[in-house]
């Protein structure tokens, strides 16, 4: 959620930036723009940190949670019943889910 959310806020401050170089061409002493220029470098710096946290917290754990969901039997008997039930874990689910948002955004998805 946290890498979709900021790669929204990046995308929502390059446009407004973008027609703000292109005037800048046409007013190239605006002591005003350059400030903004700066300012939006730092914010962008910033958010493209955050990112790169957020995915290397995310990519260093989920080795763990895919051994170990996957190590699970796929189905289980019921003791009471001796009914087959499916034991696909939430977390597993979650994390599928995951790597397909991080598939969409072109992050590189580690080998588990």
């Amino acid at each position: 959620g946290a890498l979709y959310w900021v790669r929204g806020l990046i995308d929502r401050i390059q446009e407004p930036m973008a027609k703000l170089q292109a005037m800048m061409k046409l007013m190239p002493d605006a002591d005003e723009a350059r400030e903004v220029t700066r300012q939006h470098g730092a914010v962008l710096a910033a958010l493209r940190d955050f990112e790169g946290e957020q995915y290397a917290r995310w990519a260093a754990g989920v080795d763990v949670v895919a051994y170990e969901k996957l190590k699970q039997p796929l189905l289980v008997r019921d003791p009471a019943t001796s009914l087959l039930t499916v034991n696909f874990d939430p977390a597993l689910v979650r994390l599928l889910r995951e790597v397909r948002y991080l598939v969409r955004l072109g992050k590189e998805v580690p080998r588990a």
